[in-house]
């Protein structure tokens, strides 16, 4: 997972690597597909009160940025967002509005 964020928004982008080093740049087509992940749970925190969060991935819905439903909480570990991502083939990207 690799995050960045502005005033208003946080971005998460899940890279799937099930079945792969970390060498994910594959010039020569010599690696194998990663395993389909269903149903990630993510558990993301933050101090920040969203309003709305969104997937979009190149790997489904035509990279469509579609709702995605979150519920929050808080743990010893701090505020968090939590959610489930239903598909991760190669690559999403979730952004959270505050």
């Amino acid at each position: 997972t690799y995050t960045k964020e502005d005033a208003t928004h946080q971005i998460l982008h899940l890279i799937n690597l099930r079945n792969n080093d970390n060498l994910w740049v594959d010039e020569h087509g010599n690696k194998k597909d990663p395993e389909i992940l269903h149903n990630l749970k993510v558990k993301f925190y933050t101090d920040k009160k969203i309003s709305a969060a969104y997937l979009a991935s190149p790997d489904y819905n035509g990279c469509e940025s579609t709702p995605l439903p979150f519920e929050t909480g808080k743990d010893p570990s701090g505020t968090y967002l939590q959610f489930t991502v239903g598909t991760l083939e190669y690559w999403g990207m979730v952004y959270l509005v505050s």
